[in-house]
């Protein structure tokens, strides 16, 4: 739990905005938007401003962490121009009561799924890549408890569905490993981490195989259905980081990679070979993943 300690306004000075910006350590903080900075700016600049919000906690250590105002703090500095403040520190009982106190501040900037899915994964301590988290709470919405598809949940909140992260730590760490080269990128859209977990749920070690598989490429033939979803993942995904843009020939709907996805995954757990991939209608009902029981699948060595 979190209990709040004061609430007060005060006169925020640039330099004090400087000594509360030391505070600005939570492991889970989102990174300046420039855009949301620039409004902020112009507001402090034109007199609009009103009253800001900061707010700060501690977990017993008698140590402020600032949870929520560093925009407004930065704005402060770059106008040169103080500011009142309405100011609230609270004392949490453990990391998992700060990130959930973190996810209360929906002020000015709005908390996305990918800030409070941050904030949640700082407490159970994996080393994940950034997108990891936010695309499997948001793949997780399409997955029934039987692990099969179904049309997204928005019954939940997006505090709730990042709340579910810790639950399925297993997945996030099978993700995180398929995600973990640029050569992998058309792997890291939503509808195709849908299908990763569907075949995740149905068995851990043929998923392994399966998706090693069409990541690499490695030692696939001609008639490996993984390699098929390979090639059309690539053709059909736009991808980008921060060195590339990658345009697809075409766009294919987040249906037919989950639809595809699915039909590559069956056929090779029941060790058939394809010179083409399955064919797609867009009226079609998204398919049940197979099981697979008492088959050999196709082996690669990778």
């Amino acid at each position: 739990m979190f209990k709040i300690i004061s609430r007060e306004t005060t006169r925020i000075t640039p330099e004090r905005a400087r000594k509360l910006l030391e505070y600005n350590t939570f492991n889970a903080q989102r990174r300046l938007k420039k855009h949301h900075l620039v409004r902020l700016v112009s507001a402090i600049n034109s007199g609009d401003f009103t009253t800001g919000n900061l707010a700060f906690a501690s977990n017993g250590d008698g140590i402020p962490v600032l949870m929520n105002g560093q925009h407004q703090l930065n704005a402060v500095i770059k106008t040169g121009k103080p500011i009142y403040a309405y100011v609230e520190h609270t004392e949490c009982e453990t990391g998992t009561d700060m990130s959930r106190y973190f996810g209360q501040f929906d002020v000015g900037a709005t908390r996305s799924i990918s800030d409070i899915t941050r904030a949640e994964i700082d407490t159970i301590g994996v080393d994940w890549l950034g997108r990891t988290g936010s695309t499997l709470v948001s793949a997780l919405a399409h997955i029934d408890n039987k692990g099969n598809y179904r049309a997204a949940d928005n019954a939940l909140t997006k505090h709730e569905r990042a709340k579910k992260v810790k639950m399925f730590v297993p997945e996030g760490d099978f993700l995180n490993e398929l995600f973990s080269s640029n050569e992998s990128l058309f792997l890291r859209k939503v509808p195709v981490a849908v299908a990763i977990l569907i075949t995740f749920k149905k068995d851990q070690q043929w998923s392994h195989d399966f998706w090693m598989g069409v990541k690499t490429g490695a030692n696939l033939d001609v008639d490996d259905p993984r390699l098929h979803l390979r090639n059309f993942l690539i053709t059909c995904v736009s991808v980008g980081n921060n060195r590339s843009n990658i345009v697809a020939q075409r766009r294919a709907s987040s249906k037919e990679l989950i639809v595809r996805s699915i039909h590559a995954w069956n056929a090779w757990t029941k060790g058939e070979r394809r010179k083409v991939m399955s064919p797609y209608r867009a009226d079609s009902p998204i398919p049940a993943a197979r099981k697979p029981i008492g088959h050999r699948a196709i082996q690669t060595t990778l």
